[in-house]
């Protein structure tokens, strides 16, 4: 048994052959099999060992980047203590509604398959799923009221259709298998499926409107051509809601507003928009430029897919719940002030794009103008982020105004590529 991080090498001297070690951590990385659990990195060296016995063998700094898909650690995210994570599911990958209702269609050509969520809010349509079936001349499609129509099937005739929660974009899983459910159709009937909020079908359709909603508006906003690979939602994930190479592992399903700030770092991965920072991050308090802006934007994404541009109280409803509901319109004065806190940082990128006219702020860009501005740059900062904005789109004296109201710090300063912040910005 290995006593050092080091002597697991010498148990599998072919484990990483130094004269390619770009082609085996890629291999490790895109093989799930291989990939060490999240978990385990966090409390073990053996990632750590990799890269180092990677940067020993001259990586250079593009593919050191390559490879540092990131670990998010959101503990704080969900709350400790504040959410129970649900154990693994007793019927593994195979999902079954809370309710199916048949009623007879005036016409016996034809059949109608719907599915729907009820919420505190009301039903909600599950839309883009694709259902499939031996009687099916190809796939049906769910539509923006989540229904899909079956047309000019033979009188009587009968199939199993199922569902599967996956498509070229997007999977909902309990490991590596997609979540499915299957049902009976008769040709000339409407057959409605229908989800409990927070029931297991429920929390797996939940995650699939959440993510398909955002793939959908993202399509239309900034396109998706940086979007290369499946993204994968692992659930129920009971080690708590993080990112992890290219997968979202999430707790709680019907929590809109942490699944959403979860794809976001998955976004802001993809569209290399900036650094990542490791270690642990609490809402309220400040810590490496780095993590805030990662943290800071993962949660501008969930407020942007998610909440009216025009609320004058945009806040979100399960996020940290020893602080919910948490408000970027209007955060609290106890908040750790300036560019370091993720809080703030949040308040900041929102007050670019919101419609709302709250104090200094004025501003009414677009989430596509900031997307343009911070793709593909890896920025290590918010401030670099404003460097950026100022350098594509918006005018020095309004970053400085909404930047004095958010970070409550002194206005920035350029000196051709330098930011310079005010003396008083610590």
């Amino acid at each position: 048994m290995p006593t050092s991080p080091f002597d697991s090498f010498e148990d599998e001297p072919n484990l990483f052959p130094l004269t390619s070690p770009l082609s085996y951590l890629t291999k490790q990385i895109d093989n799930p099999a291989a990939r060490p659990k999240p978990e385990a990195m966090k409390k073990s060296s053996h990632f750590l060992v990799l890269m180092l016995a990677a940067l020993s063998a001259s990586l250079t700094a593009a593919e050191a980047s390559q490879l540092l898909s990131p670990v998010t650690e959101d503990s704080d995210l969900s709350g400790a203590t504040g959410i129970e994570s649900q154990s693994v599911l007793p019927f593994g990958t195979t999902l079954t509604p809370d309710s199916v209702v048949a009623e007879d269609l005036a016409t016996s050509d034809r059949a109608w398959i719907k599915v729907i969520r009820n919420t505190k809010n009301g039903v909600q349509p599950i839309v883009g799923l694709v259902i499939e079936g031996s009687a099916l001349d190809a796939p049906l499609l769910t539509d923006e009221t989540g229904t899909a129509e079956w047309s000019n099937c033979a009188p009587r005739t009968t199939f199993r259709a199922q569902i599967k929660l996956k498509n070229t974009h997007l999977t909902v899983a309990e490991d590596s298998e997609p979540y499915r459910f299957s049902f009976q159709v008769n040709c000339g009937t409407s057959v409605t499926l229908t989800a409990n909020e927070d029931s297991p079908f429920g929390q797996a359709l939940s995650i699939w409107t959440l993510a398909e909603s955002a793939r959908r508006k993202l399509n239309s906003t900034v396109g998706l051509d940086y979007w290369t690979r499946n993204l994968t939602f692992i659930w129920p994930e009971n080690g708590g809601d993080y990112y992890s190479f290219g997968t979202v592992h999430i707790s709680r399903g019907d929590h809109w507003d942490v699944v959403l700030h979860e794809m976001g770092h998955a976004i802001y991965d993809m569209g290399k928009i900036g650094a990542f920072g490791g270690g642990q991050h609490k809402i309220d308090e400040c810590y490496s430029p780095a993590l805030a802006l990662s943290e800071g934007w993962a949660s501008y994404f969930a407020a942007w897919a998610a909440i009216d541009l025009a609320d004058p109280d945009a806040r979100f409803e399960f996020m940290v719940p020893r602080r919910a509901p948490i408000r970027i319109e209007n955060v609290p004065a106890d908040v750790c002030k300036g560019p370091t806190n993720e809080w703030r940082v949040t308040a900041f990128l929102w007050d670019l794009i919101d419609t709302h006219v709250d104090g200094e702020d004025t501003t009414t860009e677009g989430f596509q103008k900031l997307w343009q501005a911070l793709r593909g740059s890896r920025s290590a900062s918010i401030g670099a982020a404003t460097q950026k904005f100022k350098a594509s789109f918006l005018p020095q004296e309004d970053l400085n105004r909404v930047w004095e109201q958010n970070f409550l710090t002194s206005p920035l300063q350029f000196d051709s590529d330098v930011l310079i912040l005010a003396p008083n910005h610590f």
